[in-house]
């Protein structure tokens, strides 16, 4: 008599079908979402400063100035926090998904292949601020530390099942 072999669960079926995206994806990725973000960065600094200018009645708008002066450290650590909180706002709001993975039809999964959960997406995204986190994807499997310490991935959408799937 043949012996009965367990079924795999729908999550286990979901795993392993995923397939992790490339290194040139993630590249791509990065590099879409950082100029993106640069854009709307200096455009939210420069509103402020004229915002800043006008309520102070400062006609030099000092406010820019000020800026130049800003310790450099402090100026990476803030500009860093605010690019975590790019990436946190896009993968939530939209399913996974930055802009950059939406370009290269990508998105961060849980590594069980389910939607990550909000805890999930802050570890991942603040886990970016740790300094040579981009050499991580230097290794066999293209995955940062920021996936691996949020037990996340980067997959190709064409890896998810079609029905309705992380919605």
């Amino acid at each position: 008599m043949e012996e009965d072999l367990p079924l795999l669960d729908e999550n286990e079926l979901y795993r392993n079908s995923l397939r992790p995206t490339t290194l040139a994806k993630l590249l791509v990725n990065f590099i879409v979402d950082y100029i993106i973000f640069l854009g709307f960065f200096m455009f939210l600094v420069v509103a402020i400063g004229i915002i800043a200018g006008l309520v102070t009645g400062d006609e030099e708008f000092t406010f820019f100035s000020d800026l130049e002066r800003m310790n450099p450290i402090l100026d990476r650590i803030f500009t860093g926090v605010m690019y975590c909180l790019y990436c946190l706002f896009f993968e939530y709001v939209a399913n996974g998904k930055s802009i950059g993975k939406m370009l290269t039809k990508t998105r961060v999964v849980s590594i069980d292949g389910t939607r990550p959960t909000l805890n999930q997406l802050i570890t991942r995204n603040f886990s970016r601020i740790v300094p040579f986190d981009g050499f991580s994807f230097l290794t066999e499997t293209p995955q940062g530390w920021h996936d691996r310490w949020s037990d996340t991935y980067v997959v190709d959408d064409s890896s998810l099942p079609d029905k309705g799937y992380l919605q």
